[in-house]
């Protein structure tokens, strides 16, 4: 079915990690997920990455959710062909997604007029001047407006995408409500999958299934995820040292704190730190690819 379809955009220098946003989260059983391209085939990504974009943008178009990623550089005004197809879907009422830079490219397509945007700090100068007509939210991992979602890129393109499938699976994250809710106040303990079981009155095999099927992903690996949210919020917000951190988070050691913060997001605590602090965010750590 057409609503089952995400359709991806692959551009030259696209984020690896935005991208694998939606190959990794939306589950295969219950979504078809498609790479998109102006040209079908290999699409040179960043980090020396390529993918082979099969399907042209006839399927974007047409798909019930359409992914545009962001990359590592500030992509300048889209070629028509890809503007006609992101306004054929969002004119249909297809879910449209934009990451990190990838929201300039919405703004140039006029998708975003009037609409507020989330997106993140060293983008937003550009965003401003090129595109008044945005509202520009940098305060917010997050932004839903008309149908379009933004978000900053990288572990918030995660985030936000598996916040789509909570929102398609229904009744299933309702379910588990009472257990994220439980985690999420004691994210700085150690938890672990029997914990997150018992409090969801359930098996472990059976939370497992059912976090797969609500939220795409399983259970420790959501609870991975929410730790590294309130890791960000904490760099970002206060001056908490990085040990400090890692105990509030629930890391335990330092130097575990920052293997996982890198694998998430691609950069230390500490460079993520600074660049979210330096004026228009000008360091390019602040997102992930």
């Amino acid at each position: 079915m057409r609503d089952q379809v995400v359709a991806v955009l692959a551009t030259p220098g696209a984020s690896i990690v935005e991208l694998g946003a939606a190959a990794d989260v939306f589950p295969r059983e219950r979504y078809d997920v498609r790479f998109c391209a102006v040209v079908p085939g290999p699409v040179r990504l960043a980090a020396g990455f390529s993918i082979d974009a099969a399907h042209g943008l006839d399927v974007l178009a047409a798909a019930g959710t359409v992914i545009v990623p962001g990359g590592v550089d500030r992509p300048a005004d889209p070629p028509p062909p890809v503007t006609h197809a992101l306004r054929a879907a969002a004119g249909r009422g297809a879910r449209v997604v934009a990451a990190g830079s990838g929201i300039l490219v919405l703004a140039a397509a006029g998708l975003l007029t009037g609409r507020r945007a989330s997106l993140p700090r060293e983008l937003a100068p550009d965003l401003r001047t090129r595109f008044p007509h945005v509202l520009v939210d940098v305060s917010a991992p997050v932004t839903v407006d008309g149908g379009i979602h933004t978000c900053a890129g990288g572990a918030a393109t995660v985030e936000l995408c598996r916040d789509l499938v909570r929102h398609d699976a229904g009744r299933g994250a309702d379910e588990l409500a009472a257990v994220l809710e439980w985690a999420t106040a004691r994210l700085s303990e150690p938890i672990g999958l029997a914990d997150l079981a018992r409090v969801a009155h359930v098996s472990p095999r059976t939370l497992a299934r059912r976090f797969e099927a609500a939220l795409g992903t399983t259970p420790m690996q959501w609870l991975l995820a929410q730790r590294i949210r309130r890791a960000v919020h904490l760099l970002e917000t206060t001056c908490e040292p990085i040990e400090r951190i890692a105990r509030m988070t629930g890391f335990g050691s330092t130097s575990n704190f920052r293997l996982q913060f890198a694998r998430a997001t691609g950069a230390s605590p500490q460079s993520y730190r600074r660049a979210a602090r330096e004026p228009n965010g000008a360091g390019a750590a602040r997102r992930a690819g």
